[in-house]
């Protein structure tokens, strides 16, 4: 759930790191997909893997139906929502 989003203050460099839960919609290939070693794939998975390395923070991909995304948003279930 979105409330355990980890926080962590980088002394050195008085940079916060925190921990994004981001959905997915797992089965929409080639944007977002769970490839066969069941690890979320994919243009979205990338993108923002490349995001979050660029900006410092972490990424926990949560597949989810597309039809439930934005509800999961809204409830606080995640932080974000992938998708092009």
């Amino acid at each position: 759930m979105a409330n355990d989003v980890s926080t962590e203050l980088i002394e050195e460099n008085k940079i916060f790191v925190k921990t994004f839960i981001v959905d997915i919609d797992g089965d929409y290939y080639p944007l977002s997909f769970i490839n066969e070693d069941d690890n979320p794939a994919g243009f979205d998975v990338e993108s923002i893997l490349w995001i979050a390395d660029e900006i410092g923070f972490e990424v926990v991909f949560k597949p989810i139906a597309w039809d439930q995304i934005i509800a999961a948003l809204l409830v606080g279930d995640v932080n974000m929502i992938d998708s092009v």
